[in-house]
């Protein structure tokens, strides 16, 4: 009887056993499942929000990390087409990585006139297609600029770097060093403060130039002593002015010691100030704000 009931207690945790094997397999998924849940989970952890900054008629849309134009829009765009986007790391500005926006042309030009009806800033975007552009490095002269009353931003382009026009106006392009193969663009625009002119300088070196060239006037040279010829264009914001071809940084600056750039601006005004001219257009406030470039 005993030996009965030993085989009898044997049979039944041998079921138990069996009975949690084949509920244990039951409540897992198939392996293609699991990789699939895996998966999913994973997307919806990494696709986090862009903290985008707000602009007037525009809606960004955060699944193509666009600015999308609104019916209510001040900038004469149809409803619904692509107006900016949010590039994330787009250039190194300042030995540190920044996020910037990209706005077109018709949204920069109206953000210009209203940032200077309210605080009599001239801000300008920067001069490349950063969602174009890559490896872009910027950095203040802050050191130069004090000296020269001005705004000077030496400019790392790779080869094939498209610098672009920041603002509406005529420009005019020489060579300003004697025995150098620098070259630069220069336009004078009137800022409205009791007269004065703002003036920038786009200087670079190898380019290919791509805006529309005519001859205008002839000068003597005083750095060089010898008459040159004046050329000049005029562009709408965000036309091309050139493309850099070689990565040869600028020879004056060079042997200036500023270190070594294919481009270098300077952002000044009439009296050598930097008076309304404060520098590099951004959208947002405070922290948040994020510096803009021209989307083509």
């Amino acid at each position: 009887m005993k030996k009965q009931n030993k085989f009898l207690l044997l049979a039944v945790c041998i079921l138990i056993l069996i009975f949690s094997l084949s509920c244990s397999k039951k409540q897992q998924p198939p392996e293609d499942l699991q990789e699939t849940t895996q998966e999913t989970l994973k997307t919806v952890t990494t696709e986090e929000e862009i903290s985008a900054p707000l602009i007037d008629g525009l809606r960004f849309d955060q699944e193509i990390k666009k600015y999308i134009a609104e019916s209510n829009n001040p900038y004469g765009l149809e409803v619904g087409v692509e107006a900016g986007l949010l590039v994330e790391n787009a250039a190194e500005i300042d030995g540190k990585m920044e996020d910037c926006v990209g706005l077109d042309a018709k949204v920069i030009e109206y953000l210009q006139d209203r940032m200077y009806e309210e605080t009599k800033d001239r801000l300008l975007p920067i001069i490349f297609d950063l969602s174009k552009s890559k490896n872009i490095k910027i950095k203040e002269l802050k050191s130069v600029g004090a000296e020269i009353d001005a705004k000077v931003l030496g400019i790392n382009v790779p080869v094939g770097g498209e610098f672009l026009a920041p603002l509406s106006e005529s420009w005019i392009m020489f060579r300003p060093f004697p025995n150098l193969e620098d070259k630069y663009f220069f336009t004078n625009w009137d800022i409205g403060v009791e007269g004065k002119l703002g003036r920038l300088e786009i200087y670079f070196r190898d380019a290919e130039i791509l805006a529309e060239m005519e001859e205008g006037a002839q000068f003597i040279n005083p750095k060089e002593g010898r008459i040159q010829t004046l050329m000049r264009t005029k562009t709408k914001l965000g036309d091309p002015l050139g493309r850099i071809t070689k990565d040869t940084p600028l020879e004056n600056f060079s042997k200036s010691d500023w270190g070594d750039y294919q481009i270098v601006t300077f952002l000044t005004g009439k009296d050598e100030s930097t008076n309304g001219l404060e520098g590099v257009m951004e959208v947002g406030k405070g922290p948040e704000a994020l510096k803009v470039f021209v989307f083509k």
